[in-house]
């Protein structure tokens, strides 16, 4: 009660699914035509709207902004905890498994056709790593490409399986034994179409990679990295 005052009250998160329901809030105000239509359900539109009448709004003469924090951490392969990472970001696999499966903007897979097992060993390793994703996707965006830059980040790929048709992923780990590997050796190429050697010009000295601070209202900065001996 003192100074301008704040929001108090229970609000509701509408997703924008295609069988987003309508917000009974909204439906006492909105009618479309008015007085007599229907209040729209607003589906394929992410919204916040009270879940009751009344709401406190403070003592200001006007309406101060509001900021949301919205965290989804989904769980399409049925994990017990490890489809939370570092508490608020998502696992990489499990985003990787709803972009592939999911037959509203994802690529539509049959759950059937994806090794869930591999994909769960995966999401575990990731897990332990500290490996999360925590990205806002707030555009079009061509799912190759997400999934191009989930690849990145876990430094992995994912393929579908020759021998059983089924979609599966392999990360990039020193989790093997050269020596039972398959070698590509003078005894067994034919011929070397192309090659090129690599110089010490073309490593990399330091990397800088921008993000933005949870723990500071997600103010912008950056995190450093540099290889001193190089």
């Amino acid at each position: 009660d003192l100074g301008s005052g704040g929001f108090l009250g229970t609000f509701k998160f509408h997703g924008g699914t295609s069988t987003q329901a309508v917000s009974t809030y909204l439906s006492a105000f909105q009618k479309f035509p008015v007085v007599t239509g229907d209040t729209p359900a607003y589906r394929g539109f992410c919204f916040t709207a009270p879940s009751s009448v009344q709401v406190y709004v403070g003592n200001a003469t006007s309406i101060k902004p509001m900021k949301w924090e919205v965290r989804r951490q989904p769980n399409g392969l049925s994990l017990s905890t490890e489809h939370q990472v570092n508490t608020y970001d998502a696992n990489i696999m499990c985003v990787v498994y709803e972009a592939m499966t999911n037959t509203d903007w994802g690529y539509g897979v049959d759950p059937a056709d994806i090794n869930v097992t591999n994909f769960s060993t995966a999401a575990t390793t990731l897990h332990g790593e500290g490996n999360g994703f925590s990205m806002l996707v707030d555009r079009d965006e061509d799912i190759g490409q997400l999934i191009r830059r989930l690849e990145q980040q876990a430094d992995m790929v994912i393929y579908q399986n020759p021998f059983t048709g089924k979609w599966e992923t392999k990360l990039a780990r020193d989790d093997y034994d050269i020596d039972l590997v398959f070698q590509l050796d003078v005894d067994n190429v034919v011929e070397v179409v192309s090659y090129t050697q690599s110089t010490w010009e073309d490593t990399k000295n330091q990397v800088s990679v921008p993000f933005n601070q949870r723990t500071d209202e997600y103010k912008g900065t950056y995190g450093f990295a540099q290889d001193m001996a190089n």
